[in-house]
């Protein structure tokens, strides 16, 4: 068959599309990938042994779906599996809904805004304090560095302590002290860039630094110490009121950001890893699991007495109780027979 050749004014149409087209395709596969970044754990216990697992370079599962599909349960591991599934969803749903009061009391403030803001803190706190054992339980069983689990600086930025509340705002006797009465920007650059700035005490991320906000540094918020925000990008504004509105809000989405990385990582990486192993495996792990819980529940893990006063002051009774019972949960699901 002969093609016959369009008429000028088609065919330079014609090429006119082909070009826009073969733009838009080009564009689409330079688009580059906004997955977030994670801290890297860097193994320190070379030596242990039993070594941490680890699955073949090319069994490595990367997603929940991958893993899924490779293989849908764990008969021995299923029960624990499941109930850190539910501690990362129960954390991530705290953690959204105190992003959501932040965020309510910044655009209107008012008295129950605010006690509903820190009523929301205290149960994302302790529901993240009541599982950050985690963190060394799969640091002490895994070989962490090649899974990629995020390190101790997001740990350090969701929770630093202790902080000194005049690096933030006004304390007794300076009523003009802080970053509320500075004239610097608010915006998450800058406060990741005055973290700890020259002092392990000057804390402007976390848990903590919410909890300045909320409550004062003498525990005395007053409603008249925030102001409405018109938008949520008022990062230049001067007046204290409104700073800590501004501040408040960056502070409840920087700890958003940083806590729903630990359940993206356990689903992506621990989890897929534990998708992974044949019976044998996993029987092994298993045992391990138990001791290393055990052992953690066990040992006071401080030594020095005031550390241990201090250590006790911010693990307040409500976070032990949630972590007992998260512990059991999971020491019960691995207290179950293996069928073969």
């Amino acid at each position: 068959m002969k093609l016959t050749a369009l008429p000028s004014k088609a065919s330079s149409a014609f090429k006119t599309l082909f070009w826009v087209c073969l733009m838009a395709l080009s564009a689409c596969s330079e688009t580059p990938s906004d997955s977030p970044q994670t801290d890297e754990i860097k193994s320190d216990n070379q030596d242990a042994t039993p070594p941490p697992l680890r699955a073949p370079a090319a069994d490595r599962l990367k997603d929940e779906g991958s893993a899924k599909s490779a293989k849908k349960e764990n008969q021995v591991l299923q029960g624990f599996i499941n109930e850190i599934d539910q501690y990362y969803a129960n954390l991530q749903a705290d953690t959204e809904a105190l992003y959501q009061q932040v965020i309510t009391f910044a655009k209107a403030p008012s008295e129950s805004a605010l006690e509903n803001s820190i009523n929301a803190w205290e149960q994302a706190h302790n529901r993240y304090l009541a599982g950050k054992f985690l963190y060394q339980l799969f640091k002490d069983l895994f070989n962490t560095e090649a899974l990629d689990q995020p390190g101790p600086d997001i740990h350090l930025r969701i929770d630093a302590h202790p902080l000194l509340p005049g690096y933030l705002d006004t304390v007794y006797g300076y009523p003009y002290s802080g970053l509320i009465h500075s004239d610097i920007p608010l915006t998450l650059a800058n406060l990741y860039q005055e973290f700890q700035l020259g002092d392990p005490a000057y804390v402007t991320l976390g848990f903590h630094a919410l909890e300045v906000m909320l409550k004062g540094s003498d525990q005395e918020r007053k409603l008249s110490d925030f102001a409405k925000l018109k938008a949520l990008q008022e990062k230049h504004e001067t007046d204290p009121e409104l700073r800590r509105s501004l501040y408040s809000n960056l502070l409840a989405e920087q700890i958003r950001q940083d806590i729903f990385q630990l359940p993206a990582n356990w689903r992506q990486n621990i989890r897929g890893l534990l998708f992974s192993l044949d019976e044998s495996q996993s029987v092994g792990l298993k045992s391990r699991l138990v001791k290393s819980i055990k052992e953690q529940n066990t040992s006071s893990g401080v030594e020095n007495t005031q550390t241990q006063a201090e250590a006790d002051e911010h693990f307040n009774e409500l976070a032990s109780t949630m972590k007992q019972d998260l512990q059991k949960r999971i020491l019960l699901s691995l207290d179950t027979k293996t069928t073969p």
